[in-house]
């Protein structure tokens, strides 16, 4: 299993309409990575948000972004988060 198919798991939010989506985006990001990813989406591809955290004592660790997932693989995902 690669890196993106654990996203899989961590999945929160289908987006239902990724052209609106991206139309709630400022102008930036939508000429940028997510505008390049909802133009490369195919016929059946869906559009998720996901969330990844680890709780620890000392450092704590959270990412969240969004992904594209054609049938059932995450192919392609951007970290919104650093």
């Amino acid at each position: 299993m690669n890196d993106l198919q654990k996203l899989r798991e961590h999945l929160t939010n289908r987006i239902a309409d990724p052209q609106a989506f991206l139309a709630s985006l400022p102008r930036k990001a939508r000429k940028g990575v997510y505008g390049k990813m909802v133009s490369e989406m195919q016929e059946g591809d869906e559009l998720w948000e996901w969330e990844w955290s680890v709780i620890r004592e000392v450092r704590s660790s959270f990412s969240a972004g969004i992904c594209i997932v054609r049938a059932g693989d995450v192919i392609y995902s951007v970290c919104d988060t650093e």
